[in-house]
């Protein structure tokens, strides 16, 4: 048995009443809303490549997994704002199906107090990579060289040019240059031992905030966080 309100009289349905009346109706919710058939496993995989090619043209990071017990495709980013507005200038739109899930949101802003570096380059990801690969640390001493932030197991060797995560910020601390975590925290500076991991990102050229600046040079190294002893 339902009740339901109508002009402010209570009205009693039975199941088999409200059956037979969506039957009638042509198989519409209550709303008034075609009921959405549930997808098949096959229909959820066939829904993830699309998104996938989709979100990959988009030039953003993300990862996606079939939930088949919830008839959805997942598809994970880190930033929904500037997903939605990558999504809505290039004039496209999600499949039905697909439930955006935000992890690892990045800051809007940079902690108070930051001292900015102009003279030295500081490339990063416009949006936070979602997955990391399973590889060694890269491990060295954090060195300046030709205004690029780089990381070498010797002062002589050029080493790697390091691609950042939006949510790490460069400071100059009376001299001494800086790099800051999103809470404000110091968790690394120039001259000194860092070890960093490796983000799960192919296609990190698409992705950047700012073009690379062409007195950087590869080997390059897109960083996922900073391994702390």
């Amino acid at each position: 048995m339902f009740r339901f309100q109508e002009d402010g009289k209570l009205v009693h349905i039975t199941l088999w009443s409200l059956v037979l009346i969506l039957s009638l109706v042509g198989c519409t919710s209550v709303l008034g809303r075609p009921v959405q058939p549930t997808p098949t496993e096959a229909e959820l995989g066939a829904i993830e490549q699309e998104v996938n090619q989709l979100v990959h043209e988009l030039g953003f990071p993300f990862s996606t997994a079939v939930d088949v017990e919830g008839n959805r495709v997942v598809l994970w980013v880190t930033d929904r704002a500037q997903f939605e507005a990558a999504l809505q200038n290039a004039g496209r739109q999600l499949p039905e199906h697909v439930e955006v899930v935000v992890v690892n949101q990045p800051p809007v802003q940079a902690p108070a107090g930051i001292t900015p570096v102009p003279d030295v380059a500081f490339p990063q990801l416009r949006a936070r990579s979602t997955i990391h690969f399973d590889l060694g640390p890269l491990q060295g001493k954090l060195l300046i060289k030709g205004g690029c932030l780089r990381v070498s197991e010797r002062d002589e060797e050029a080493g790697r040019l390091i691609i950042w995560q939006p949510d790490y910020f460069l400071n100059n601390n009376q001299g001494t240059v800086e790099v800051l975590d999103r809470e404000g925290k110091v968790v690394a500076r120039v001259g000194e031992p860092i070890s960093l991991t490796a983000a799960g990102v192919t296609d990190w050229e698409r992705q950047l905030r700012e073009p690379l600046p062409e007195q950087c040079p590869g080997p390059y190294w897109v960083m996922d966080g900073i391994v702390y002893k």
